[in-house]
């Protein structure tokens, strides 16, 4: 039980979350996990404490997980 193992899995999901297009692929991967009570904090201060259930449930039902933070690239216009 490394202090890191909450971080090291919320960003191995984050990844299927964004390069898996499959969605039943995407359930298979994360299903597992909606019940972990292991906590962590998205940005660091106990603001932003979670569990890896729910961050797993907010990746599976969120449209835009990381949009409504503001993480997202703005894309240019077309030329």
């Amino acid at each position: 039980r490394h202090p890191d193992s909450p971080y090291i899995r919320a960003i191995g999901f984050l990844y299927l979350r964004l390069g898996l297009c499959d969605f039943k692929g995407l359930w298979a991967w994360l299903q597992p996990y909606l019940g972990d009570d292991d906590q962590f904090f998205i940005d660091g201060t106990p603001a932003t404490a979670t569990t890896i259930g729910e961050f797993v449930r907010r990746l599976m039902t969120d449209q835009a997980p990381l949009a409504a933070r503001g993480h997202s690239k703005k894309r240019r216009p077309a030329e």
